[in-house]
């Protein structure tokens, strides 16, 4: 399979006053088309930066990052957006549901923002949700709904225009230990059926060993791979 993402040299120093923080130090990095890579490490080992830059969200200070062939970190701000719409699906640690719509028309809002018409929105949408067992809790709000069943509907957001890449930055840190090991199985079920590449940040080993590889960072550099 060729490589659907790389980073080359990749740097990245924030500057607080007269004080600079290196949260990365020369990331090589790459991701084949299909795979699903864990990347895990301590706390401020850069985990969160290194995720940040893939899915556009931050800029290298450093360094060279290619998405399916293009060079982002180059693109401007309009092309960007533009790039994380269509190519890139984002699953966060707070799942960032909005109370005010029930699970249904909060998997809308992605497909809303590409401009598809109402009969598409159901029906994505509906398609999604049932791919992750959440067919009965369509009309249910975020608050009826448990931590891991709001995940799932945050999962189905972030595939529901068919990305090619999935991007989830700790999906299971604020979850049960059952309700984790649930979601990191939706989310190894869609890498297999629908080949999604996925990349995953995750402090439990346990949960990233169900990736198809680990990369362990430390100090803003890459300090072991294995494959699972």
């Amino acid at each position: 399979m060729p490589d659907i993402i790389k980073m080359k040299g990749v740097h990245k120093t924030y500057r607080m006053g007269e004080l600079r923080v290196n949260a990365l130090n020369g990331i090589d990095f790459s991701v084949k088309k299909g795979e699903f890579v864990s990347i895990m490490g301590p706390s401020g080992s850069g985990k969160s930066t290194m995720l940040h830059m893939m899915g556009l969200l931050d800029d290298p200070t450093k360094g060279s990052i290619e998405i399916k062939g293009r060079e982002v970190s180059k693109m401007d701000e309009d092309m960007k957006t533009r790039f994380r719409l269509r190519e890139l699906g984002f699953v966060f640690q707070f799942y960032s549901l909005l109370p005010e719509l029930n699970a249904l028309e909060n998997v809308f809002i992605p497909q809303m923002l590409m401009g598809k018409k109402n009969h598409e929105l159901r029906k994505n949408a509906l398609e999604v949700l049932g791919m992750l067992g959440l067919e009965h809790r369509t009309m249910n709000y975020p608050h009826q709904l448990s931590g891991g069943e709001q995940q799932r509907v945050s999962i189905a957001r972030a595939i529901v225009n068919s990305p090619e890449i999935l991007l989830a930055d700790e999906p299971t840190a604020a979850l049960d230990s059952k309700s984790a090991a649930n979601v990191f199985n939706s989310i190894r079920q869609l890498n297999e059926k629908l080949g999604h590449t996925v990349i995953v940040i995750t402090h439990e080993e346990s949960l990233g060993a169900m990736a198809d590889r680990g990369v362990w960072l430390k100090d803003g550099q890459i300090t072991k791979e294995k494959n699972f």
